[in-house]
């Protein structure tokens, strides 16, 4: 619906965008309306009145701006979206970020799947939430984590984390990046 957004709203500036370039455009500006709209603007002062858009116009004027934050990967795994959580971690990649810190954040994850999972028969789980700092925000995510696989799932995920980690330092063979993959799709289905 994006894409079709786009086309329209180049229509009111006086541009046309073929159907290539609409679809870049709503990719470079995931699904935001407001970066989107200002965008088209900018292409409209840009590029003569009527002229015709292309995706390489696209490519050449428009910022790419789905840049990810490294939160988004939590609640894309936790919440159960393996596709988007790996799109997140492809482009966190393209972004320099470095493996380490991913490997915190998933490692961190997996502990408080593992925490709630071991505790589940003794307390309620908004007691857990409280105990084990989550913040209410995060605590549906962590529930739909939690309905997918029984603590014994979670539990199987930290040599996994383990093996990743000695790729990056170098201990094992083998691409850490690879190895964060298979661990947030693990994760995240």
């Amino acid at each position: 619906a994006l894409q079709k957004w786009c086309q329209q709203r180049a229509q009111e500036v006086g541009l046309s965008l073929d159907s290539e370039a609409a679809a870049l455009l709503a990719e470079r500006v995931e699904g935001n309306l407001l970066a989107a709209d200002q965008e088209i603007e900018k292409l409209g002062l840009l590029f003569a009145q009527d002229a015709h858009i292309q995706a390489q116009d696209i490519i050449d004027n428009v910022a790419d701006q789905a840049h990810y934050q490294l939160f988004a990967l939590s609640s894309a795994m936790l919440l159960g979206r393996p596709q988007y959580a790996l799109q997140i971690l492809h482009r966190l990649h393209q972004e320099g970020l470095e493996a380490p810190i991913v490997l915190w954040l998933l490692s961190k994850e997996i502990r408080l799947l593992i925490a709630i999972g071991q505790r589940q028969n003794q307390q309620s789980l908004p007691q857990q939430f409280k105990q084990l700092g989550i913040w209410s925000s995060k605590q549906a995510e962590f529930k739909a984590a939690l309905t997918r696989h029984p603590g014994g799932y979670w539990q199987q995920l930290l040599p996994k984390a383990l093996e990743v980690d000695l790729m990056i330092k170098g201990v094992r063979s083998g691409d850490e990046w690879q190895g964060l993959s298979e661990l947030v799709f693990e994760i995240a289905c």
